[in-house]
């Protein structure tokens, strides 16, 4: 019998000016760390790409094709050979990206975590791990928010809220 399997959905952290180059060259990539999980990413799993130093989450990114190594330089300050290629399907302004409070604190991922008092350690302990595989629920939740800031970006809504106070 053959049987598909499930696209699956994963929290990727990336430095700032990391995320920029992996979102310009359609490539993401870790140095060692996160490589497993990596390695178990399929064509048209899910991406949700969290900008660390408290930046938020940035956008959302379809795996096309399987992970591979390549020692080339991507990133100026680090060896990146663990790759794999992505499809931008939702890029936010850095204006509209989605802060980590308090949509993130209700993740079900973090109850893998109860060692942790509060959801910020518990999320910083995820997010150290740069690559992390998400409950299906978590994923759509984070995907349907992507598209609905997408879709109503943040900006334009609180200059019209200023214009009218």
């Amino acid at each position: 019998m053959f049987t598909l399997d499930p696209m699956r959905y994963w929290l990727w952290a990336a430095q700032p000016t990391h995320f920029a180059t992996f979102a310009q060259t359609g490539t993401f990539a870790v140095r060692r760390q996160g490589r497993s999980a990596l390695r178990r990413m399929r064509n048209g799993d899910r991406i949700i790409a969290v900008v660390t130093k408290g930046k938020g989450v940035a956008g959302l990114f379809e795996v096309v094709g399987e992970p591979f190594e390549d020692a080339t330089s991507l990133l100026h300050d680090k060896a990146t050979p663990h790759r794999v290629r992505v499809r931008r399907l939702a890029a936010l302004p850095e204006d509209d990206w989605i802060p980590t409070g308090p949509l993130l604190d209700e993740l079900t991922v973090l109850r893998e975590y109860p060692q942790f008092d509060s959801s910020a350690e518990r999320l910083a302990a995820i997010l150290r791990q740069l690559v992390h595989e998400l409950p299906t629920v978590d994923g759509k939740v984070l995907e349907f928010t992507i598209h609905a800031r997408q879709a109503a970006p943040l900006g334009p809504i609180l200059d019209f809220v200023e214009r009218f106070i």
